[in-house]
This record gives C-alpha cells, sequence and structure tokens, in this order.
C-alpha cells in the first residue's frame, strides 16, 4: 500500500486538529520511508517545517 501517503494524510489530519507535534512525527515516519526518493523526501520536509512555523505561530498568539 501506500504507506507514505498515510502518513502523510495522518500528518494532515493531526495538523488540522492542532496536534501539531504528532503531525510532525507522521512527517517523519514518511520522511523514513522516502529517504529513497529525494524528491518526495524535500516535498515532505518541506511540509514539515510549514507545520514547525504554524506551531510557533500558534504558541505566539497564545503568548
Amino acid at each position: 500500500g501506500n504507506t507514505i501517503g498515510l502518513h502523510q494524510a495522518r500528518a494532515e489530519y493531526f495538523a488540522l486538529m492542532g496536534d501539531f507535534k504528532q503531525a510532525i512525527q507522521q512527517l517523519e515516519f514518511a520522511k523514513r520511508r522516502a529517504n529513497n526518493n529525494f524528491q518526495l523526501a524535500s516535498r515532505i520536509d518541506a511540509r514539515q517545517q510549514e507545520i514547525i512555523a504554524q506551531e510557533r505561530a500558534v504558541k505566539d498568539m497564545m503568548n
């Protein structure tokens, strides 16, 4: 099956629910599985960075 896609979908779900740590973790799993596909791993990494920035923005708003 498409395990990488599954992890990516889970990451998007967790990000939407505000569970950024779990979203980042799911993308980490996806990235490990995509290690032989540089383009895909790069896209996953970029999304991970976006979620980290989103998490930071939410934390800043709460302070």
